[in-house]
């Protein structure tokens, strides 16, 4: 559930309904708790036993909640902590599901130059480190938005 609850913050922020500073400190209050908040946790890790599955073969068990409207899926975002999004569950594209249940992104090195951009990183200690480390890594200026701002970070 508490691991649920943090995908469905990363929804929400995917879905520009929540702050990434309020998804922030929803997985910090959890963990205050010593409740997982990845499947990477190493209480997980050991039920997990090395099996994982991929959101083909989780989508079929998402399609069955009750608050879903045929193969639409939808979802209760939070717009901060105690508040939802028009106190009704929204639906939410499979594309945005599968990005934000992804375990894993491979990055590749362009082949052309890119434009330029600036990159919106999730309110997450790990995350907000892992921006840091590619920033770092390429060539010219890199701005990077709503980091998580902690001692271990910056």
């Amino acid at each position: 559930i508490a691991i649920g609850m943090v995908k469905e913050a990363e929804i929400a922020i995917a879905e520009r309904v929540l702050s990434q500073t309020a998804a922030g400190r929803l997985s910090r209050l959890i963990q205050a708790y010593s409740l997982p908040v990845s499947l990477l946790d190493s209480s997980v890790q050991r039920h997990l036993d090395g099996q994982l599955c991929t959101i083909d073969d989780m989508y079929p068990y998402l399609l069955v909640d009750k608050k879903n409207a045929g193969k639409t899926i939808k979802i209760v975002l939070l717009e901060a902590i105690g508040r939802v999004k028009d106190d009704l569950p929204q639906p939410v594209e499979k594309q945005v599901i599968s990005n934000i249940l992804c375990p894993d992104i491979i990055v590749h090195r362009p082949t052309s130059p890119l434009s330029p951009f600036e990159p919106t990183v999730p309110g997450s200690k790990s995350i907000t480190n892992r921006a840091l480390l590619m920033a770092s890594l390429g060539a010219g200026a890199c701005k990077l938005k709503g980091m998580l701002l902690s001692d271990d970070t910056v």
